[in-house]
């Protein structure tokens, strides 16, 4: 499991890695992470209701994509 640092980023429970958003399977019924040093990767079906990782995520990818004007 991930956890979040300075409420800012993802920290790998496994490596102390950095944890990225995959974005080509982003939606509202799917998110996956993933650590950048070891590949660990996490799958979580309906974010929304998977706990407060998934939820901080999707809360933090819907404000980027308002700036950005894109939708999800």
């Amino acid at each position: 499991m991930a956890s979040i640092v300075n409420n800012r980023t993802l920290e790998c429970n496994k490596c102390s890695g950095r944890m990225l958003v995959d974005r080509v399977f982003l939606s509202e019924q799917y998110l996956e992470i993933y650590c950048l040093v070891c590949g660990k990767r996490e799958i979580f079906n309906k974010p929304e209701s998977s706990g407060d990782i998934p939820k901080w995520i999707m809360r933090a990818e819907k404000s980027r994509l308002r700036v950005t004007g894109n939708s999800l």
